[in-house]
């Protein structure tokens, strides 16, 4: 049994009579292939680029366990249901709510490959997340998504600063330069930075290699 997030965005114009009747019909959908862990509502949100015309929709997430070979049956049934504008599972524990900024940059990314070469790259991303080392129970806040390591280190080296020279942070392991940093982001793929007020106050950015299914 793995770990995944199936992600779904349903039509915004449904009622919300509706819109309740259609969720419960996707947890039951998921529930037959899969062993539910948590079932969250995020509401209606907009969009960061059009999806089927639509430029908002209801977003619902799901984590589960599943077996591998069952992921493409599930899949194909959430897709049969014309109510959803999109869907999208994603291996590992934990996403946060943050589908359509991810979607698009992927997305982007991914229409500057040849078509040939596309299918081949779909199955592996970089995530860029932040989380508190001292409360793993927290759910993580992802911040970025490519299939290109080395844009998303860039992307975690303009948040660093923003909390370095913004919110006057500082690196747990007392770097001096900047370049220090973003050689140990490289190295090891995360940079833990504590408030200058709370050295309980830790913020950890993380570069984390998932499987997008």
């Amino acid at each position: 049994m793995n770990n995944y997030v199936v992600m779904v965005i349903i039509n915004p114009k449904v009622s919300k009579r509706k819109l309740s009747i259609i969720q419960r019909g996707i947890v039951e959908t998921v529930n037959k292939t899969a062993q539910i862990q948590n079932v969250y509502d995020l509401g209606k949100n907009e969009l960061e680029y059009p999806t089927k015309k639509f430029k908002e929709g209801y977003h619902l997430k799901i984590e589960i366990q599943a077996k591998s070979k069952k992921i493409e049956e599930l899949k194909g049934t959430i897709k049969l249901n014309k109510n959803v504008i999109f869907s999208m599972v994603i291996q590992g524990h934990k996403v946060e709510n943050t589908l359509s900024k991810m979607i698009k940059e992927y997305r982007e990314g991914l229409a500057r490959l040849p078509k040939n070469h596309q299918e081949s790259i779909t199955k592996k991303v970089y995530m860029l997340v932040t989380k508190n080392p001292y409360y793993p129970e927290i759910e993580n806040k992802t911040l970025a998504m490519s299939d290109n390591k080395n844009k998303i280190i860039q992307a975690c080296m303009e948040e660093i600063k923003k909390y370095i020279y913004k919110k006057g942070y500082y690196t747990v392991k007392n770097f001096k330069r900047i370049r220090d940093i973003e050689n140990e982001l490289g190295k090891i793929l995360r940079v833990d930075l504590f408030s200058k007020d709370n050295k309980d106050e830790v913020t950890q950015f993380a570069i984390e290699e998932r499987v997008l299914i």
